[in-house]
């Protein structure tokens, strides 16, 4: 055998250690916006190099979204309510998923959500961050229907809601 092959074979060897010893990580984390959105952010790394500047990317990424108002899958919460794209300056809901807090509070398809937390609300997108919080925190909407405005209390509950509706 050759210096050259030995050489070759030697660090090949030397590299499969060391991805043995320091492994190979493929972190990553699932965030959701206030408006639904959902973002992964995620890496891959081998290696002592490799695997910690994969875990520094994904955490980079995690607080910038954070940052920006999103939160880790596992924790955020929904009422379960859809709210039309029809008329972006309200915000009425359009579809009230079964068994979900706004359709134990009574929420109905064509209330009109005027108020969330005593703020008045300014168009759809406004409504959507105010709704917006973690599984179990409870929001109060004031909802107007037909001439009549009530407050109804709700609590975030941790489900995922999909509706292909496009309304």
């Amino acid at each position: 055998m050759s210096y050259q092959v030995m050489k070759v074979t030697a660090v090949m060897c030397s590299c499969s250690v060391a991805t043995f010893l320091a492994g190979c990580v493929s972190p990553s984390q699932m965030l959701v916006g206030p408006h639904g959105d959902v973002r992964r952010c995620a890496a891959n790394g081998w290696g002592y190099v490799g695997a910690p500047l994969a875990e520094h990317s994904v955490h980079t990424c995690t607080d910038d979204l954070e940052r920006m108002g999103y939160m880790p899958v596992e924790v955020a919460g929904t009422l379960g309510l859809e709210l039309s794209a029809a008329d972006a300056k309200m915000a009425i809901v359009t579809v009230v998923a079964p068994n979900s807090p706004g359709s134990r509070g009574g929420i109905q398809p064509g209330d009109q959500i005027t108020k969330v937390n005593g703020l008045p609300v300014l168009d759809r997108a406004a409504a959507l961050t105010m709704m917006f919080g973690k599984a179990g925190d409870t929001v109060n909407l004031t909802i107007k229907r037909g001439d009549a405005e009530s407050v109804v209390p709700l609590k975030l509950a941790h489900t995922v809601v999909a509706s292909n509706s496009g309304q």
